[in-house]
């Protein structure tokens, strides 16, 4: 009998042949969590991206771990040894730097890993707080940022040198949209990164969501009393603010887009492109690439049931119970998935 029989038989098994052979079981036999997103890095050295997330036999009571994926094949590349029970529970951060695989738990402990191998690392570093955010930013190439869970300070991290210093939040890892602290015409929106008056435009005074970049600035606005929600695009943002208003154009859904600072998020501005999720009266959820200069649609792909999305400069994670599905960012069209085949979940 081959070992990935074993594995499929009894999950027990698949645990005790890990240590002699850890790639026995494939992704089609693990559980991927939702609770915390894939983050992408360059694994095994050839042009396309990889990514880790955090997996787990398929069995109820089986250790989560952390898992690396070949970004082409979507074949495993390796997997940590368990995780303990309480760096498993909650919505653990991961993140990317240095050569490390860095995951933050909820006693704010950091773990390091080997990029290359999965390998544990021997790490002391705990933050001062919980962490609510973790950032690679532009301004400390290698390092991480993370957030503090209760103020808008936070640490750098080095992994590879396994240092934290104290360091206020930088300009790239500022929140990527905004909310509206009232939808009263009577108050101007805020920028939630900055706490700065938004500009005001005629019918809008509640925007659900801003994302900004070099290309342009869009925001997903609902439209009072019918079942739409307006999308507007702005010239390129000064500082966080759009400047100028671009194009604006109905998009018909079940019902008002919402966007929560620590919840789902409907809209994402990456790679030149605005990636809107959205739910359509007839045909469901909906992935829509739009055009930041003209507001024009560049692809549209009905999307599925899934519960979280995140979306990088060239994929597109979706996770649908416990699978990970992977679109091109450019295109729309799925190239792969980890977990149980699309067909028996949807």
């Amino acid at each position: 009998m081959s070992v990935r029989a074993v594995c499929r038989l009894r999950s027990v098994a698949c645990t005790a042949l890990l240590f002699v052979a850890p790639l026995a079981c494939g992704t089609a036999e693990l559980s991927w969590s939702y609770a915390t997103p894939p983050v992408e890095g360059r694994i095994n050295g050839d042009a396309v991206p990889d990514f880790v997330a955090l997996c787990s036999e398929t069995d109820a009571g089986n250790p989560t771990r952390v898992c690396a994926v070949d970004g082409a094949t979507f074949k495993l590349l390796w997997r940590s040894q368990p995780l303990d029970d309480v760096a498993a529970k909650g919505r653990p951060l991961l993140g990317i730097a240095g050569g490390r695989v860095a995951l933050v738990d909820q006693l704010a402990r950091i773990h390091l890993y080997d990029l290359a191998t999965g390998t544990a690392l021997p790490s002391s570093l705990r933050l001062d707080d919980r962490s609510a955010q973790i950032c690679n930013p532009v301004e400390e190439p290698g390092n991480l940022w993370l957030a503090s869970m209760s103020s808008d300070s936070g640490w750098m991290v080095d992994p590879a040198q396994a240092k934290i210093t104290s360091a206020r939040r930088p300009w790239s890892c500022m929140i990527q949209y905004g909310q509206s602290e009232s939808a009263n015409p009577g108050v101007a929106p805020i920028d939630y990164r900055t706490a700065v008056p938004l500009p005001r435009f005629p019918g809008v005074h509640a925007y659900t969501a801003l994302v900004d970049g070099d290309d342009g600035a869009a925001t997903v606005v609902p439209n009072e009393g019918a079942p739409h929600v307006r999308l507007l695009g702005f010239t390129p943002a000064s500082q966080g603010r759009p400047t100028a208003l671009r194009w604006q154009r109905e998009i018909v859904v079940e019902e008002p887009l919402r966007a929560q600072v620590a919840g789902p998020r409907p809209i994402w501005l990456s790679g030149g492109r605005i990636i809107v999720q959205y739910d359509d009266v007839s045909s469901g959820n909906h992935l829509e690439a739009i055009d930041p200069k003209t507001g024009t649609t560049r692809w549209d792909v009905a999307a599925g049931s899934y519960s979280n999305t995140r979306v990088t400069t060239s994929r597109i994670y979706q996770y649908d119970a416990h699978a990970i599905h992977v679109r091109d960012a450019a295109t729309g069209k799925v190239l792969g998935h980890v977990g149980r085949d699309p067909s028996t979940s949807r």
